[in-house]
């Protein structure tokens, strides 16, 4: 026996199932053979939808039926009964194997209804396949799951899969990949099943020649694992990054320790996570894993650092976020405080300007005024000099110097009437410029709180645009930083 190669499996049922109340729908098993000669791991992920009632029996079934198919298959490559060296031969094995899987659970479901009989808890949540059920048709669909297997025997892994979850193989180069060609139907809570009509041509496997690439890890996931982290879709990094620390992990503790370490981890790890049942199986090659410890940490170190990057890059983008509409709120009241002012501004140097023309009007009638009053002055003097002249010596004068005296006095009054109108009209000026003054001292006033008002919006606009570009600043620098790490990957 390879003392070596060890096997492990666990299932925890998920946070959100003890929460709800919900039976753990996985099962998962492990076997090393006595002589060392093959391992087997399987994992199945029965279905959370109500109308697969039966789920956690049909993920029983699957990893039991894998573990005995797997187990005849190894036995007859050991024995020299089977050869899967060419790719027609692997081919044509694989097919067999998957169909006697598949043959063989569609088999223990029958059984199981012979024993337990559709009841009022299988129809209940049914939905769709309620009347189908009745019916007695897709009953299999009571028992939907997934199944992942591996099988390394001889200088080969073989790989089955069907549904979602993953496999993760480590190579003794140091590299990891998921070798199963993937189903594109499984997307987010979709999943291909045991229980899908078209299951014998739609069963994923593969096969690695160990002799051309050494194994030195395989690990088998429900979805409880990739689903914990939101990078996996495209590069499943996430993924790599769990079993590599498992694989530290292997390599520290010993099997009873390690084993201790899952019971205690994984369902802190679904908590925390996902919050789904987890169900984790593996074949390692302890002691190649061992050689590849420092790769593993530092493949992890860069992870968490990229992790904590991404994550300071959403924090800061979010914040970026909430703050660029009250920045823009801010510049917006800064820039129509400014144009308020500058509007303001231009209306007072405007009625500077009108009052200042209003001034040279007054000035110049002022001028006109003084001079009509001077002339009036000379005007009374020189007709009431007229009017005592005549009244002394031409008392006895005729009618035509009377005429003459009166017509004189008459010009003065009309003199004096135009002189009135001048300074009325100059009353009238005084009063626009009072008007305009008032205006101008009012606007003024005005022009003083924008002023104030400029000074605050400015004031704050200023503090919160510093932070806002730091923060802008911050964002570039973290995505700098993680464009850096990717070209160096």
């Amino acid at each position: 026996m390879n003392d070596n190669i060890f096997t492990f499996h666990k299932t925890v049922i998920g946070y959100r199932h003890i929460q709800e109340e919900i039976p753990c729908q996985d099962n998962s098993i492990s076997y090393n053979a006595d002589d060392g000669s093959f391992q087997i791991v399987a994992v199945g992920d029965g279905h959370g939808d109500p109308a697969c009632h039966r789920s956690a029996k049909g993920s029983e079934f699957a990893v039991t039926i894998a573990e005995k198919c797997l187990t005849d298959f190894a036995q007859a490559i050991s024995a020299g009964d089977m050869d899967i060296s060419s790719p027609r031969q692997r081919r044509e094995c694989i097919e067999q194997l998957t169909n006697t899987i598949i043959s063989k659970w569609y088999g223990a479901i029958r059984n199981d209804l012979l024993e337990n009989e559709i009841n009022d808890d299988d129809l209940k949540e049914a939905g769709i396949y309620e009347p189908a059920y009745r019916e007695g048709r897709r009953l299999e669909h009571l028992y939907g799951t997934t199944l992942m297997a591996a099988l390394k025997v001889s200088n080969y892994f073989v790989l089955i899969h069907q549904g979602d979850g993953r496999c993760d193989v480590f190579y003794d180069d140091g590299s990891v990949e998921q070798p199963i060609p993937w189903d594109n139907r499984c997307r987010g809570s979709i999943t291909t099943s045991m229980c899908d009509e078209d299951v014998f041509a739609s069963i994923r496997s593969t096969v690695i020649d160990t002799v051309n690439r050494k194994v030195v890890a395989c690990y088998l996931g429900s979805d409880g694992v990739e689903d914990s982290y939101y990078d996996n879709e495209e590069t499943q990094q996430g993924t790599h990054r769990f079993y590599m620390d498992l694989s530290c992990k292997l390599c520290e503790l010993d099997a009873d320790a390690f084993h201790h370490y899952l019971e205690d981890f994984l369902p802190e790890f679904s908590r925390t996570g996902s919050a789904d049942d987890v169900s984790i199986a593996g074949i390692v090659d302890r002691e190649s894993v061992a050689g590849l410890i420092d790769v593993y940490k530092k493949s992890i170190e860069q992870y968490d650092y990229r992790q904590s990057l991404e994550k300071r890059l959403e924090d800061v983008k979010g914040k970026l976020i909430s703050m660029t509409r009250k920045h823009g709120v801010l510049k917006q009241r800064l820039a129509d405080t400014e144009l308020t002012l500058n509007k303001a501004l231009d209306d007072r140097k405007k009625m500077e300007c009108d009052i200042n023309h209003l001034i040279l009007k007054r000035e110049e009638l002022s001028g006109q005024a003084e001079v009509a009053q001077f002339e009036l002055e000379a005007y009374k003097k020189e007709a009431q000099e007229a009017r005592c002249s005549v009244e002394e010596r031409y008392q006895s004068i005729s009618s035509a110097i009377r005429l003459f005296v009166d017509e004189i006095t008459a010009g003065y009054s009309r003199k004096e009437a135009d002189y009135n109108q001048m300074l009325e009209k100059v009353l009238g000026y005084n009063e626009q410029i009072k008007e305009m003054e008032d205006k101008i001292s009012l606007q003024d006033g005005v022009i003083d709180s924008l002023k104030q008002e400029l000074s605050e919006a400015k004031e704050e606009f200023e503090g919160y645009d510093k932070t806002f570009n730091e923060v802008e600043a911050e964002f570039q620098q973290v995505q700098e930083k993680i464009s850096n790490l990717s070209l160096k990957e």
